[in-house]
């Protein structure tokens, strides 16, 4: 008997360097929005290929599109943002969200959208029918 299971990845993948460096830059105001929208877009389609490549059957954008892996998600209805400090390494310290209820998938959500499109046209540039996730991590309550 064969059993078919699916396989992708958990958690975001390594940022390269060059878009450290973008976000830096931007964050600081010393890259226009389009230069480093255009970088984005290199580093997704980089790491969509990269997946792709390795034949996982579920691909992201690796979280690039986030500073920090729930980003723009806590947008989302079910969550409570700015609940708990998480300190990095480097002493940054975010707020990580908290689940609060029910999350609802909204695919109009700007943060989703954003990440799914750019996921899906790197996909369709590799003529690829992967399937496209999204994830984020929270606490529950």
């Amino acid at each position: 008997m064969i059993h078919e299971f699916s396989t992708t990845h958990v958690g975001s993948l390594l940022r390269p360097e060059y878009l450290l460096n973008a976000f830096s830059e931007y964050s600081a105001g010393k890259l226009p929005r389009e230069d480093f929208e255009k970088i984005l877009e290199t580093a997704v389609r980089s790491v969509v290929k990269a997946q792709v490549k390795t034949a996982i059957d579920e691909v992201n954008d690796g979280e690039y599109n986030r500073l920090i892996f729930f980003g723009g998600l806590t947008s989302l209805p079910g969550f409570a943002p700015n609940m708990f400090p998480l300190e990095f390494s480097a002493s940054d310290v975010y707020r990580q969200p908290m689940v609060t209820g029910k999350i609802e998938y909204n695919a109009r959500n700007p943060a989703i959208a954003l990440e799914v499109g750019k996921v899906k046209d790197a996909l369709k540039e590799l003529n690829s029918q992967k399937r496209v996730k999204v994830t984020f991590q929270a606490h529950l309550s």
